[in-house]
């Protein structure tokens, strides 16, 4: 099963199971701190980007719900964003539309880099009771094929309906700015090569 708040995700998601013949799968539209299935039912949970990255008030509830629905003795697997600087991408995206008008109004990714302070997920994960938590940092290469599509990966961004209220002539200047900063990644057919560190956290109910 997978549960996102998003529906057009979960639409995207139950199109990729058709394509692949997957049969033996089911989505649903929901928060991770109220997902659709009795307690101790599942024998393990992975998330991507989600779980312990919420707003600050649903990080315990979603944690509390992901104990209540595994099994004792099932796994989880998670990844989550480390510090905001080392989610290279979208701390660019932040340094070059911070100026822009109405930038105060922009989602600060900085915000949340208390929950990356070392071992403070894991904690969170112990109190909730789940046993042998383990951690890592793990890093990856995020690959873009050109300028034009990582504008558009800015403007899909959360800063994308910030910027796309702007003059025209500002969000130019914010895209020219972008394709300066990003220029030490870029790569000789023109892609993007972009290093980001993300924190793997998994164990067991």
């Amino acid at each position: 099963m997978g549960v996102d708040r998003s529906a057009p995700m979960i639409d995207l998601a139950r199109s990729k199971a058709v394509e692949r013949g997957l049969t033996d799968t089911t989505f649903e539209v929901g928060e991770m701190s109220r997902m659709p299935v009795q307690s101790a039912s599942v024998d393990a949970v992975v998330s991507r980007f989600a779980l312990l990255y919420e707003d600050f008030a649903d990080v315990l509830p979603s944690l509390a719900e992901t104990a209540r629905v595994l099994r004792p003795g099932g796994a989880f697997s998670l990844a989550v964003w480390d510090r905001a600087e080392l989610n290279t991408l979208i701390a660019l995206f932040h340094h070059v539309a911070s100026d822009v008008p109405g930038a105060d109004a922009l989602p600060d990714p900085f915000a949340y880099d208390v929950l990356a302070t070392p071992g403070h997920r894991a904690a969170l994960l112990s109190g909730a009771g789940f046993a042998a938590v383990e951690e890592t940092a793990f890093t990856f290469d995020y690959r873009v094929p050109d300028q034009a599509a990582l504008v558009e990966v800015l403007h899909t961004s959360p800063y994308g309906p910030h910027l796309d209220a702007l003059e025209p002539a500002e969000r130019t200047t914010v895209e020219k700015r972008l394709a300066t900063h990003a220029a030490g990644y870029r790569q000789s057919d023109g892609s993007y090569q972009i290093p980001i560190t993300c924190r793997l956290l998994w164990g067991r109910r």
